[in-house]
């Protein structure tokens, strides 16, 4: 009977772990508009991921089991976001950087920019860029 008391405090001790590694992950979430996941599901990715590493653990390897919990948690989440988002890291950075420069033009020239103004700004060829737009007349 011992025992079985011993693992339901154990189970509910790494629920509220997880608990509090989703809650993290969600919170930087809600900075960026993308991602709509609610918290339960990130605590469910969590405990699903946590439940599918746990026969790996081997306490002979010196990796105590916070440790591993931690690692194989925040994994799963974030196996799961990248899964969900279509762009890779790379390609979200050199879209993002487009946004920026893009805002910079549209702020100095009070409309939308070219495509080949803002090639120009990247230092980039305009056919690297994509579908080619009207020059912004405004201003000018």
């Amino acid at each position: 009977m011992q025992q079985g008391s011993m693992q339901q405090d154990l189970e509910r001790a790494y629920r509220r772990w997880v608990s509090h590694l989703a809650r993290r992950v969600w919170y930087s979430l809600q900075a960026n508009q993308r991602w709509h996941y609610d918290l339960e599901d990130l605590v469910n990715i969590g405990w699903l991921g946590l439940l599918q590493a746990w026969p790996y653990y081997d306490p002979g390897r010196g990796v105590r089991p916070i440790t591993f919990v931690t690692y194989r948690v925040r994994g799963a989440i974030i196996d799961v976001l990248r899964a969900d988002d279509a762009l890779s890291q790379a390609r979200r950075q050199q879209y993002l950087e487009v946004e920026r420069v893009q805002q910079q033009l549209r702020q100095q020239h009070g409309c939308e920019p070219a495509i080949g103004e803002i090639a120009e700004a990247l230092g980039v060829k305009e056919d690297e860029m994509g579908q080619r737009q009207q020059p912004c007349q405004n201003l000018r």
